[in-house]
């Protein structure tokens, strides 16, 4: 049981009605670490404690023009039409790791710890579950089918990934030239 300040539960309880509201404007709350380099973003998400911190550190280190937009609780616009943009909130984590900006979202990346760096593509069904249950679920009815059809929509936009990583520098250069591969082609 962890004993959290009635301040930090109180902030809590005011993002969940502004991510709430922020529904009427096709965006949703997806938890992860988002870094960027130039005008492309990449989100990484994991259940607390498995590393996206220790992660996109290891890419403000080793990948020059590197910065995060959000450390923990982006938003993620997914407008009908558009490519959908990951914005950085006050809500970035014990670190507070953010920037006031909204950025291309160029894929997200679902971190594993592994003894190797390797990260390949993944299809929606394999992560469908993982993006439900990284995002914030209101309990509304209709709140909630908006989610889970902005999560959908997400999901047949942007590439996916599954990264197995260590905490070795080569691991945010492995992911880096992947994701960046992609864009190329």
């Amino acid at each position: 049981i962890v004993d959290y300040p009635d301040s930090y539960l109180e902030t809590l309880a005011v993002y969940r009605k502004i991510v709430t509201a922020m529904l009427e404007y096709d965006t949703f709350l997806l938890h992860g670490a988002v870094v960027a380099v130039g005008d492309e973003a990449w989100l990484f998400t994991a259940p607390s404690g498995t590393g996206k911190t220790t992660h996109i550190n290891l890419w403000l280190e080793n990948i020059p023009g590197s910065y995060v937009v959000n450390g923990d609780k982006p938003l993620i616009r997914v407008a009908d039409g558009e490519w959908p943009v990951v914005y950085g909130t006050p809500w970035a984590g014990k670190e507070g790791m953010n920037r006031n900006v909204g950025v291309k979202l160029d894929g997200i990346v679902f971190l594993n710890r592994g003894a190797d760096n390797k990260i390949d593509r993944v299809t929606m069904a394999q992560v469908l579950p993982i993006l439900i249950q990284q995002s914030y679920r209101p309990r509304e009815k209709a709140a909630l089918e908006k989610t889970l059809s902005l999560i959908s929509r997400l999901g047949k936009t942007v590439p996916l990934y599954s990264l197995h990583c260590n905490m070795d520098p080569s691991a945010a250069t492995v992911s880096y030239e992947v994701l960046c591969r992609k864009n190329a082609q």
